[in-house]
């Protein structure tokens, strides 16, 4: 990954790590699953990530929809968290 500090990277497949720190952030969520697709990372006093999902809704009927999800990971031994998610 070839990050310019403040510039967003491509969007590209996750790797390992990005999917345990997707789980960890979000596994937790209640009423809505979402499943990532690719990610897009950015640099800054941690890093941003940008992760494109398809999100399933535990609605009557369900719904399915793609979603952007916004996690930060801070430099050090701050916990990562969610900080937005969008309908896209």
């Amino acid at each position: 990954m070839t990050n310019v500090p403040g510039g967003w990277s491509r969007f590209r497949s996750l790797t390992k790590d990005e999917e345990a720190l997707f789980k960890e952030v979000m596994g937790g969520m209640i009423g809505v699953s979402y499943d990532p697709v690719v990610v897009a990372s950015q640099l800054v006093e941690g890093t941003n990530y940008c992760f494109i999902c398809r999100a399933h809704a535990m609605t009557n009927p369900p719904m399915k929809y793609n979603a952007m999800v916004f996690i930060f990971k801070p430099l050090g031994t701050g916990k990562p968290h969610c900080t937005d998610i969008k309908r896209i």
